[in-house]
């Protein structure tokens, strides 16, 4: 079986993640954080779905109660 990654615009970014605005994705870009990003054309920044979904799954926050 064959998975298509899709890729994301910075609005679907925030769509997927709560809470997230396209001001603090483009500070997290100018910063060097956040998730991976790509520039195919001068302007254009593009994500890759599942890299923003394994970037979340990484900002985990364990509590007292968890490992």
């Amino acid at each position: 079986m064959c998975v298509v990654d899709r890729y994301l615009s910075p609005d679907d970014v925030c769509e997927l993640i709560p809470g997230m605005t396209c001001r603090t994705l483009q500070r997290l870009r100018d910063n060097g954080r956040g998730p991976r990003y790509y520039k195919p054309t001068g302007m254009l920044v593009i994500y890759r779905e599942a890299e923003v979904r394994q970037w979340v799954e990484g900002c985990v926050v364990p509590t007292r109660d968890q490992p």
